[in-house]
């Protein structure tokens, strides 16, 4: 780069501030300059152990930086009242009172749901709906017999305006059923302000228009398209986003894990600059009164030491139970950590599992969310010897997952391979984590 002369420097920085530490920017200016680029598609394996705040720094604050970011999902426009688009009707938002009222855990009190598009197909009625719950944007599809569906789908907005792309998919099978016969597949996301168009793409390459309306787009296809045909030929793969006069392709992946890059291959850390050897959790063994109580619901462990309720991300209203107990006496006990999941709107404790008490880094425990969920959630317990926690991004984003009482949950774009990386106290690197 030439040399300045001084007083211009200072001019340019008080106008547009420095670009280092931002290079989730840096695809979008290079796509609006007519930069072609490749995106692959990849399978997420939900792996053992795996927001969080990802800075989009001064460059938004500036009129080039809007410009900038003008076509992200930094941009919806829909969603900057108490509620995205119209306000939902009495009973539906009733009934969503109703269901987080006698859900275990909860969505802030007053949330408000808006309704974003209505679309029929084959006859039948569909509502989109959306609400927040803190940092989160949520989706909500109301359609026939959803009895047994997600109650919902979420997404971190930060992290989506940090991937730097125009739309994202949230779900991309949503399966309605009718006499016990999987009657429609539903495949919904949202939109920046500037997106005018969404087609939805299959593996043999025919594309399927999208319902588009309040930075939302919802496709509908009949039978299940989420598990028994996500192999076939008419599996989405893709959503085609029209915007401006340009064509962006965003990646959908639904099917199992077949590969992952070494950690060399994307931004952060390397290598493991300090192996861990057997750790614990002391809090729970020693009993301490950490979080809320909580009922463990598991016939197992046989005596239960500790059990209590931890909100791990002040980003979602998602709440873990955490337990530890033992099988067994004297020498022969043996110890084991324990997570229940517990999410808004579905009643009861939600599921759970158990590992033995000796871990080394992340216990083995696994994300959640169905094959068809782009942004599932990933939570687990986190031993002593792990201060802090790193996601990264193949565009050089990244964000610092939080980390409560050795819980913590955080959720990754399916089709993009991310990496998580365990520091010690002396942020030393004790452990990386493929996604």
């Amino acid at each position: 780069m030439n040399d300045l002369d001084p007083t211009l420097a200072a001019a340019l920085d008080e106008l547009v501030p420095p670009f280092e530490g931002i290079p989730s920017q840096w695809r979008d200016v290079l796509r609006r300059g007519g930069v072609g680029r490749g995106r692959s598609r990849r399978s997420r394996l939900l792996i053992a152990g795996a927001s969080a705040a990802v800075l989009l720094g001064a460059l938004a604050a500036t009129s080039f930086g809007q410009a900038v970011l003008g076509s992200t999902l930094d941009r919806l426009g829909a969603w900057t009242g108490v509620a995205p688009g119209e306000p939902a009707s009495t009973a539906q938002q009733e009934a969503f009172d109703a269901a987080n009222e006698e859900s275990y855990a909860h969505f802030p009190p007053g949330t408000q749901v808006g309704r974003l598009l209505t679309t029929t197909f084959e006859g039948e009625t569909y509502e989109l709906l959306g609400f927040r719950d803190g940092g989160s944007i949520c989706l909500r599809l109301a359609g026939p017999q959803s009895e047994g569906r997600p109650p919902a789908s979420c997404a971190p907005q930060r992290q989506l305006s940090a991937l730097g792309e125009p739309a994202a998919v949230l779900t991309a099978g949503d399966v309605f059923s009718r006499g016990g016969e999987a009657s429609a597949t539903a495949l919904y996301g949202v939109a920046a302000d500037d997106v005018d168009g969404v087609l939805v793409e299959t593996a043999d390459g025919e594309r399927h228009p999208a319902a588009l309306r309040n930075n939302a787009f919802i496709y509908l296809a009949p039978g299940n398209r989420s598990f028994a045909g996500r192999a076939g030929a008419d599996a989405p793969v893709r959503a085609i986003v029209h915007e401006g006069g340009q064509t962006l392709s965003v990646a959908i992946e639904t099917g199992p894990a077949i590969d992952r890059p070494e950690p060399g291959d994307l931004p952060g850390p390397a290598t493991v600059e300090r192996t861990l050897g057997p750790s614990h959790i002391g809090w729970l063994e020693r009993g301490e009164a950490r979080g809320a109580p909580y009922d463990w619901p598991g016939a197992a462990p046989e005596t239960v030491v500790t059990s209590r309720l931890v909100h791990p991300n002040p980003d979602s209203s998602f709440e873990m139970g955490v337990a530890f107990g033992r099988d067994g006496g004297g020498q022969e006990a043996v110890g084991w950590y324990c997570l229940s999941w517990l999410w808004p709107l579905v009643k009861g404790s939600g599921s759970y599992g158990c590992a033995r008490e000796t871990v080394t880094g992340l216990l083995p425990m696994y994300g959640s969310g169905q094959g068809a969920d782009q942004f599932p959630l990933f939570a687990g317990l986190a031993a002593d010897d792990v201060a802090s926690l790193e996601l990264f991004f193949p565009n050089g984003a990244h964000e610092q997952v939080p980390l409560v009482d050795n819980v913590y949950a955080f959720q990754a774009p399916r089709a993009l391979h991310t990496k998580l990386v365990a520091y010690d106290a002396e942020h030393r690197v004790v452990g990386i984590y493929m996604l």
